[in-house]
């Protein structure tokens, strides 16, 4: 049985134990099942922008440099950023870049994409 904080507080004080001050409270238990319920009808079972890239990513690229780059984050404005292992990589990649964001814009959650960024590192 649970009992209010101020009878926790009195019981603690009669063992010589210091109170309980905070602000927090418990809260009641909910099933997983209601959980779960509550998060299909807000829809997070729907695939996001990031992984309609990340499932499509060899086609968008090509498979010789899918394997080399990664995408690694979607910024503010609709901008993909991917990271690219060096220099030379990027600068070919620089030139299909129009045609990847081409690509990119035919996926369907991704028509709102607007630019592309590559960083090498």
């Amino acid at each position: 049985m649970a009992f209010s904080r101020k009878i926790e507080n009195l019981i603690a004080n009669l063992r010589g134990l210091p109170e309980d001050t905070s602000r927090s409270f418990l809260r009641k238990e909910k099933h997983l099942g209601d959980l779960l319920k509550s998060l299909e009808y807000k829809n997070v079972k729907q695939q996001s922008v990031y992984d309609a890239i990340l499932s499509n990513w060899a086609a968008l690229l090509g498979p010789e440099y899918a394997s080399r780059c990664q995408p690694l984050r979607l910024s503010e404005g609709n901008t993909l950023i991917i990271s690219v292992p060096n220099a030379t990589l990027r600068q070919q990649l620089h030139f299909q870049k129009n045609a990847l964001l081409k690509k990119l814009q035919a996926l369907p959650l991704c028509r709102g994409m607007q630019n592309i960024v590559l960083l090498s590192h």
